[in-house]
């Protein structure tokens, strides 16, 4: 006679029971149901498919990249309104990653703002490119919403011009906007860009174009150029709606948020740069800039973002932030 185990309730055979197949199977169905739970993947670097056994799994749910899990999850769930949930465990991700699929990448664990150690850490290939790239599937709508991560872009190589793709998010235009709308999520983020080389000026930091909506909360954006004055990043927030394609406009909302951008005289460079149609309101956040040098709005269709902070404020936030932003 079985008894049911105290936690799950699974069958266990009684002590000298020859006849268990059937509880056994029953067990291993019900963990294989509670590891592996619909719409939900799980990375760790140590769960290789060669550690844990699974290479031979049909619906694989553990893996050790995390862009492994973004291409079993777009695999498994192609549609639209499918969300699935990347639940990423803290340490060192060196992958620069692609989506063309709705998904949630979220820290497990996490970490409270400001506390670097406890995240997953996402710092690319090593090379020019960018971090992730967001490139949504011609004729679909896509959100795209990531919690808890730290992203850095290492990449600090000498260079002789500037870099168009050393960024953290390249968020790309839809092959066919029409009617569809995208939305990307940033939530308890922690963004350091590493610009430090001789010539090393990237153009954008992050770069979202055509998308239909941007919201950015409780997050730390930092682009510190270190010992060397040369490096930059000009833009750290390149915003552009669709104002050709039907008047389509990119709302951009940002709040508790902040951002140290280091400027170069005698560039042209600003926190946020808008236009062919971006409007938005930014909110109890703070900007290591002047105000005529954090908003810019471009002169294709109607660019609005309001609520940035008066001159005064930018540079208390400046002299407070700058010092903060040196260690993380």
């Amino acid at each position: 006679m079985s008894t049911p185990t105290n936690v799950l309730a699974l069958s266990k055979p009684a002590q000298g029971d020859t006849d268990w197949a059937g509880e056994i199977n029953g067990a291993l169905n019900t963990l294989d149901l509670l590891a592996g739970p619909s719409y939900a993947y799980f990375v760790n670097p140590a769960w290789t498919a060669a550690a844990l056994g699974n290479g031979s799994a049909t619906t694989r749910r553990h893996f050790d990249t995390i862009q492994g899990a973004i291409s079993a999850r777009e695999t498994e769930y192609p549609l639209d309104e499918q969300f699935p949930t990347i639940f990423v465990t803290p340490g060192s991700y060196p992958e620069r990653l692609t989506i063309t699929g709705s998904v949630h990448l979220c820290a497990l664990g996490g970490g409270a703002q400001g506390a670097a150690c406890n995240r997953p850490t996402l710092s690319g290939d090593g090379a020019a490119n960018d971090v992730l790239t967001i490139n949504p599937a011609s004729g679909k709508s896509i959100n795209v919403a990531i919690t808890g991560f730290w992203f850095r872009n290492r990449y600090n190589t000498s260079n002789g011009t500037e870099i168009a793709d050393a960024m953290m998010i390249d968020a790309l235009k839809p092959a066919s906007y029409g009617p569809y709308q995208s939305v990307l999520v940033l939530t308890d983020c922690m963004f350091r860009g590493m610009p430090e080389g001789d010539h090393n000026r990237w153009s954008y930091g992050i770069r979202v174009d055509g998308w239909w909506r941007v919201y950015v909360r409780d997050s730390q954006f930092g682009y510190y150029l270190g010992p060397l004055s040369d490096g930059l990043v000009r833009y750290p927030f390149y915003l552009r709606g669709d104002y050709t394609n039907g008047g389509k406009t990119l709302d951009f909302f940002m709040r508790n948020s902040t951002t140290v951008h280091t400027r170069l005289a005698g560039q042209t460079m600003y926190t946020v740069d808008g236009d062919y149609g971006v409007g938005g309101v930014v909110d109890r956040s703070a900007f290591g800039e002047t105000l005529v040098n954090t908003w810019h709005a471009g002169t294709h269709g109607t660019n609005v973002v309001t609520g940035f902070s008066s001159d005064s404020e930018a540079a208390a936030y400046y002299n407070m932030l700058s010092r903060w932003i040196a260690w993380f």
